[in-house]
């Protein structure tokens, strides 16, 4: 069973960065109160890209809280939960035991009906896509060589979109309630978004996945169409 650690939100702020005033909304911070998601996110969170983030199909971000432990050691430096831009800071799951089309719910400890809630208490997320690490992350983490060493440790996080709405809050459990049929993990789908290589049946495959972010399955249908003509 996964429990939300932290739940973290950022309004858009303005930095400075090599003489540019950068907007951004990356620096996330936890909230302690219960937060409400909608179908575009978290209340008292925001956006300035909303062409690489935010949206419907981009509302949730969440990121495994194991992988802290591993980017602490490796950069030798202290990383607050919500370092990475994510909402939800979760235990126990991981890039490849979630996939593509997933269906996550958030509720109370003990389940839907705990403290007398019911179903309706609860949030519902279809996960959608990995998350890309982008110039804003190397600018967060002043470091331009942390984009690759965060896409190449596989350790991304991935995006969900709002299928039922509510309020979360820190030490809520987070329950894979729907697994999508064609198994495609957030981990093969990232390679797959690399590899040159991949086969016909590879992308059709995850062309399968239910709730597949609209510019993913464009990535794949463009794969499949270069296979098409040799």
């Amino acid at each position: 069973m996964s429990t939300i650690l932290s739940v973290n939100v950022s309004p858009i702020v303005t930095v400075e960065r090599d003489g540019r005033s950068i907007r951004t909304g990356i620096f996330k911070k936890p909230v302690l109160m219960p937060t409400m998601i909608g179908e575009l996110g978290l209340a008292g969170d925001a956006q300035a890209d909303k062409r690489h983030h935010g949206g419907p199909h981009m509302a949730v971000y969440f990121y495994p809280a194991q992988h802290y432990t591993a980017f602490r050691k490796e950069l030798a430096k202290d990383l607050p939960y919500g370092t990475f831009g994510e909402n939800l800071t979760v235990t126990d799951l991981d890039e490849e035991s979630i996939h593509i089309g997933d269906e996550l719910e958030i509720g109370p400890a003990g389940g839907p009906g705990a403290g007398g809630a019911g179903d309706e208490a609860t949030v519902r997320v279809a996960v959608t896509s990995p998350r890309m690490p982008c110039s804003t992350l190397a600018m967060a983490m002043e470091s331009t060589q942390f984009v690759k060493q965060f896409l190449e440790s596989g350790r991304l996080g991935w995006y969900g979109r709002v299928i039922r709405t509510g309020v979360v809050r820190t030490g809520d459990q987070v329950r894979v309630v729907h697994r999508d049929p064609a198994k495609v993990s957030i981990l093969s789908i990232a390679r797959l978004r690399k590899n040159a290589k991949a086969s016909e049946s590879e992308l059709r495959n995850a062309a399968k996945a239910a709730s597949l972010h609209p510019e993913w399955r464009e990535m794949i249908t463009t794969k499949l169409e270069a296979l098409a003509r040799g």
